[in-house]
């Protein structure tokens, strides 16, 4: 888990830098007009929304492994219980 921390911190690293490196001013056509904005706003923007477009495209899939997760900790219990039901209820066996 660690390591995964480390690489995006060099990642945002990187697209930092990157952007530090293109600040001129670019003009940006859009469906109702147009603007002139720093590219290195538009690089951190666009990697700001492609996390975030990124996060949620994963959490469908994150939901359903928390759901099974859910299910087998219940299944677990219940066996736990079903074992220790069945160590009470059997008779002692002595030579």
């Amino acid at each position: 888990m660690q390591w995964i921390l480390i690489l995006i911190l060099i990642l945002i690293l990187g697209v930092t830098l990157f952007a530090i490196e293109n600040v001129a001013i670019i003009s940006i056509s859009y469906l109702f007009g147009q603007a002139n904005v720093s590219l290195a706003l538009v690089i951190v923007v666009s990697v700001i929304v492609g996390a975030v477009l990124g996060i949620l495209a994963s959490l469908q899939s994150i939901w359903k492994v928390k759901a099974q997760l859910r299910g087998q900790k219940k299944e677990l219990n219940d066996l736990k219980k079903e074992i220790q039901e069945s160590k009470e209820t059997e008779p002692e066996v002595t030579d």
